[in-house]
Parts: structure tokens; C-alpha cells; sequence
């Protein structure tokens, strides 16, 4: 195996492996119905910011010595798109819509990416994506068409709220679309920064972020902003803390990294396509949760899915 191979091969690796954590976005948000997307977000990204400081301080300080101030507003741009807005519009899109549903929307990145990075950055031509894409978009609209038929992927809300879970879940598409894009040409041209210090100044930013929009939410009956209000959440405040921390800590500072590494390491196509592993792995945290085996039209799915992976896997190896 050559040295690129390798590489590539790794990359393969991170890109799925963050993908299996960032499934957790989508069931988490659902097991804490009681709480609201604005809670829920700035708990989140108040753990991420709050590990990320600390990391800074005690190991990364002295690597971003040298980062001028358009880097760290760099980083801000990043944690406003790629982090609090993606991830508010997604809870929001979860709560209106239900969690498989807006997975399977939010299940649109590897198409929006591959396409959107590929036009940015001629990797190959458009006609060696046209075979993994339709595959891919066959696939997702396979298990949609089939979620969307049953009762089941649907909370209880009306035909306004579901239209609007539908347009915030694609809002969310957009955001991280450009994001993934923008940050890959960031770090391409930013070698002196590794993935973990970037992942961990984007945590610092998301943490300045929280920190001013807190003052906002009182009045919005957003969050819980003193220790009483907290205690009297009673029973519900564990599991609110410890899906906070799962949510701030292994997803998001850990999923960034293995994401910059990803990128860093494969096309960026192929890299967007990665993200299919999501919705898969959703659905398989789905079945393990409701105890009920994927069914024929979801297998199928999952199947032309991984088809056009391999298809696009493919494609690189010949670029």
C-alpha cells in the first residue's frame, strides 16, 4: 500500500468514525423532549467551550501564538455556522419534526458537500460524481419516502410545525455545507495549525458565543440561567448534564478533530460523502433504542448508500 493509499485510508476512518458520534446529535435532542432547543444548544456548547479553554490553556496556548486576530475571527465564523447555528436549527428541526426525519434531511451534506466542494475546488470532474451521487440521493430518498409514510417517524405537531422542522433542517443543510467547505480551504492553507489546537480554538470561540447570547434567552424562556431554577428541574437535570457533556465533550471537540482530520486528509467529495455514515448509523441507534430491526426499504437504502461510497471511494483512488 503506497503512502497516499494510506493516507487516504485513514481519512476513510476518521470520516466514519466521526460520523458514528454525530449520530448521537440526532437521538440525544429526543430523549430530552422536556428541554428546549435553546437549552439544549447552549448546554452543549457550553461544555465544548468550557473543555476547549481548558485544553487551551493548559496545552494549546503556545501553539496559536503566532495566529493573528483575522484567525481567531476565522474561528468565530466557524463556531457561528458550523456549531450554535447548525446545531440550533437541527434541535429545532428534531423537536418539530422528529429525529429521524431531520436526520435523513440533514442526510443531504454528502451531496450538498461533494457538489458544493467540488465546484469550489475542482478536485476530478463532475462526471465521476454523478454515478456515487445518484446513488446516495436514491438511497436517502428511499428511506425518507418510507419514514415519512409511517406515523411512527412523526412527533405529534401540526402541519406548520412539521413545514417548519422541514425548512429548519435545511437551513442547517446550508449552514454546515459552507462550513465543512470553508474550513477545509482554511486548514489547507493554515498548515501550521493542527486539528486538534483548530478544534480547540473553535471551542473557544463557541464558548465566547454562548457566553453573549446567554443574556438573550431569559427573556425568550430559553435557559435556566441561576442555580435554583436548575435544582428545581429535579429528576431531569442528570440525564439534561450528562447528554450536555456527551453532546460538548465526544461529539463536538472530539468529532471536529476527527472532521479536520478527514478533510485534511481525503478530497473533499469524497470526504462530504462521509457523511452518510449519519443517517446509517441513526437509523441503527434507532433500532437498538426502539428495539425494532431496520425494515426491508430502510436495508435498501442503506445499501445503495454504501454502493455509491464505495463508487465514490473509487473515484478518488483514481484522481
Amino acid at each position: 500500500m503506497t503512502q497516499r493509499s494510506h493516507t487516504k485510508l485513514w481519512g476513510i476512518c476518521y470520516g466514519i468514525g466521526v460520523n458514528v458520534l454525530s449520530a448521537l446529535t440526532f437521538i440525544i435532542p429526543q430523549r430530552l423532549a422536556s428541554f428546549t432547543s435553546v437549552q439544549l444548544t447552549v448546554g452543549r456548547y457550553l461544555s465544548y467551550g468550557l473543555v476547549s479553554l481548558c485544553i487551551f490553556l493548559l496545552l494549546a496556548r503556545h501553539q496559536v501564538k503566532g495566529s493573528d486576530y483575522r484567525t481567531w475571527f476565522t474561528a468565530l465564523l466557524f463556531a457561528a455556522t458550523g456549531n450554535v447555528g447548525y446545531y440550533f436549527f437541527l434541535v429545532l428541526a428534531v423537536q418539530d419534526v422528529g429525529a429521524l426525519v431531520t436526520a435523513l434531511i440533514n442526510g443531504t451534506l454528502p451531496v450538498t458537500v461533494a457538489l458544493y466542494g467540488n465546484w469550489k475546488r475542482r478536485e476530478y470532474p463532475f462526471s465521476r460524481l454523478i454515478v456515487p451521487v445518484i446513488l446516495i440521493f436514491l438511497g436517502l430518498l428511499i428511506i425518507n419516502l418510507y419514514a415519512l409514510s409511517g406515523r411512527q417517524a412523526l412527533p405529534e405537531t401540526s402541519v406548520g410545525q412539521r413545514v417548519c422542522g422541514i425548512l429548519f433542517a435545511g437551513m442547517a443543510v446550508a449552514l454546515w455545507t459552507w462550513y465543512a467547505v470553508a474550513n477545509t480551504h482554511f486548514l489547507r492553507t493554515h498548515t501550521h495549525l493542527s486539528s486538534a489546537t483548530w478544534s480547540t480554538m473553535i471551542g473557544v470561540s463557541t464558548l465566547f458565543l454562548v457566553i453573549l447570547a446567554l443574556p438573550l434567552t431569559r427573556g425568550s424562556g430559553g435557559v435556566p440561567l441561576d442555580l435554583q431554577t436548575l435544582l428545581l428541574s429535579g429528576s431531569h437535570l442528570l440525564p439534561f448534564v450528562v447528554g450536555c457533556l456527551i453532546l460538548g465533550i465526544v461529539v463536538s471537540w472530539g468529532g471536529t478533530l476527527l472532521w479536520n482530520r478527514a478533510f485534511a486528509m481525503l478530497p473533499i467529495s469524497l470526504a462530504g460523502q462521509l457523511i452518510v455514515f449519519e443517517p446509517i448509523t441513526v437509523l441503527v441507534y434507532v433500532a437498538v433504542v426502539d428495539t425494532q430491526l431496520p425494515s426491508f426499504f430502510e436495508l435498501l437504502g442503506a445499501s445503495l448508500i454504501i454502493t455509491g461510497i464505495m463508487f465514490g471511494i473509487r473515484a478518488a483512488r483514481r484522481s
